[in-house]
């Protein structure tokens, strides 16, 4: 697993191509980058095991199986619980980058300044 969580490298060799190729033809003014995130990067997103931890007080009883899990068509307590839960928190599951564009500024070619445009 990369060492920050949630977060993996973005291949530059997009960038590095269009870069190169306003360098070789001598540009020279401004060229701006954009970037977005496709819908398809989200589909690679993992689902690792669940973590559980069980509790149980003292004097409890031993957990036991509801008839409740078994009932036909209708959704159950717990799974309404678990889907509101989902449609409640839909915003926290987001792939997304803060970095909108690079804004590149050429002179004959040569790279001279680059702007980091981000959101958030």
């Amino acid at each position: 697993m990369h060492p920050v969580a949630n977060e993996v490298p973005v291949p530059t060799d997009q960038v590095e191509t269009a870069l190169l190729a306003l360098a070789e033809r001598r540009f020279t003014g401004r060229a701006r980058l954009a970037l977005r995130v496709r819908p398809e990067a989200a589909l690679a997103v993992e689902l690792l095991p669940p973590e559980a931890t069980e509790s149980q007080r003292i004097g409890d009883k031993a957990p036991q199986l509801s008839p409740e899990l078994f009932r036909n068509g209708e959704a159950s307590t717990r799974e309404l619980k678990v889907k509101q839960l989902l449609i409640s928190n839909a915003y926290r599951f987001r792939l997304g980058m803060k970095l909108t564009a690079v804004v590149c500024d050429f002179k004959e070619g040569i790279l001279v300044t680059a702007q980091w445009i981000t959101v958030g």
